[in-house]
């Protein structure tokens, strides 16, 4: 299998996941644009202390999109596997190629934190906080 065969996957791959991401972000849109209670209780509803460096930040909603944008880039991927066709490209591609990976990764990272904050409850039995904690499964053997 030779670069092109591979750079057709990888292609098939991308088109999948900017496809599954955009009908998140418009469904996303949508129940944020029906139900703008969300986002308004979201907005009264004090933030949680950050721990940086040791010491305790006040939470506002700047720390939460600054640590939920960088939160989000770990879940990132194809970054590190552009490196790796760095021989069989152009000179200057390889530049041009991180740009638009990363104008890509950060316009939905952004607007993830921004629709997160008006489709999931932060406070209340329902909300992020009242379930803040997660069950521990044991397994059985």
């Amino acid at each position: 299998m030779g670069i092109a065969e591979s750079a057709f996957v990888a292609l098939g791959f991308f088109g999948a996941h900017i496809l599954t991401l955009s009908v998140l972000l418009v469904t996303s849109l949508v129940y944020m644009i029906q139900n703008p209670s969300i986002f308004g209780a979201n907005m009264e509803t004090p933030f949680p202390d950050v721990s940086v460096w040791g010491q305790a930040v006040t939470g506002n909603v700047f720390t939460a999109l600054f640590f939920g944008y960088g939160t989000s880039m770990l879940g990132m991927t194809g970054f590190e596997a552009s490196a790796q066709f760095v021989e069989e490209q152009a000179p200057g591609v390889f530049p041009k190629t991180l740009r638009n990976m990363w104008a890509l990764s950060s316009l939905f990272n952004v607007a993830f934190a921004v629709l997160a904050l008006g489709v999931l409850p932060m406070d209340g039995p329902e909300g992020i906080i009242a379930k803040k904690e997660v069950e521990r499964c044991s397994r059985r053997t």
